[in-house]
């Protein structure tokens, strides 16, 4: 989480819907843990995430979006 807001600044991109989306797994990140803070909403894709990191992202209004969701879809 520490680094989550200076990577979605660097990678993240916007989708059809207006938020911010952070895919974690193309820059070779498989796992979001929770320390630090989140400044703003965030979708954010990523093979696994620490409760922590769930509830902050949450709480700041994003959602997770798990790879084994993206393989369903």
């Amino acid at each position: 989480m520490r680094d989550v807001n200076d990577l979605a600044a660097r990678f993240g991109s916007t989708n059809e819907h207006g938020k911010l989306m952070l895919d974690l797994r193309s820059i070779g990140y498989n796992k979001l843990l929770g320390g630090g803070t989140l400044h703003k909403p965030l979708v954010v894709q990523v093979a696994k995430i620490s409760a922590t990191a769930k509830q902050k992202i949450e709480l700041a209004g994003g959602e997770i979006v798990l790879n084994e969701e993206i393989g369903s879809k």
